[in-house]
């Protein structure tokens, strides 16, 4: 299937430009994605809250992230319709569809899509922009929270992360590595760094087979 929209890849060199960032609210229905870990990896300011409309604000910013399984799914069962009026309801909005775009629901196909999208973009002025990964789509979602910066924050009650906080929360991100693994692991090893660099037999001692999987995410 041919993509519905080219995109240039934004700068890995993001991760080393030392920018100020407006803080990314981000929902909780997220942290089964690994986006956050992503942005916090890069060094972004992100806080945790339900989020009624997206999954992700900054300022007056709200993007809603969808793979594109989901798109699909969304699409048959109309739901992204009613998501994309509430996005609306925002001063600025963006949709951003991740993964590779493959059609395996044979429900559906490429012109339904098309429409839907056009529908999207034309009638509720909603831009959509299309990323390869996670990791992709956070190097946008923070690449807008740096031009971002100077806006007013949004006034919700937030909490940020403090940084037993964040080490957890990056740990718990990887497949497998659930809270009580992570609590154990940097317990252990007291740093994010000491685990990366540690030998794989030390880390079995702490979370069992699960090591493995956790080092060759790592390494790879």
């Amino acid at each position: 299937m041919k993509k519905f929209v080219d995109i240039f890849e934004p700068s890995k060199k993001v991760r080393n430009k030392k920018i100020h960032s407006q803080e990314i609210v981000i929902d909780f229905r997220e942290k089964n994605s690994l986006v956050p870990f992503e942005l916090i990896s890069m060094g972004a300011r992100v806080t945790f809250k339900q989020l009624e409309v997206g999954d992700y604000i900054i300022g007056k910013t709200v993007i809603e992230r969808k793979t594109f399984s989901d798109l699909i799914s969304s699409i048959i069962d109309k739901r992204i319709f009613s998501q994309s009026i509430n996005l609306t309801k925002a001063e600025e909005r963006l949709i951003i569809i991740e993964g590779p775009q493959q059609i395996a629901n044979k429900k559906i196909n490429e012109n339904v899509i098309a429409g839907a999208l056009l529908s999207i973009t034309l009638k509720n002025k909603i831009p959509i922009l299309f990323t390869k990964n996670a990791e992709e789509t956070a190097r946008y979602v923070y690449l807008i929270s740096q031009k971002k910066n100077k806006e007013h924050p949004l006034n919700i009650t937030k909490k940020t992360l403090t940084e037993k906080e964040r080490k957890l929360f990056i740990l718990e991100s990887f497949p497998k590595i659930g809270p009580t693994k992570a609590r154990k692991l940097l317990e252990k090893f007291g740093s994010i760094k000491k685990i990366i660099n540690a030998p794989v037999e030390d880390i079995e001692k702490v979370i069992g087979k699960s090591a493995n999987e956790l080092k060759r995410i790592i390494e790879k």
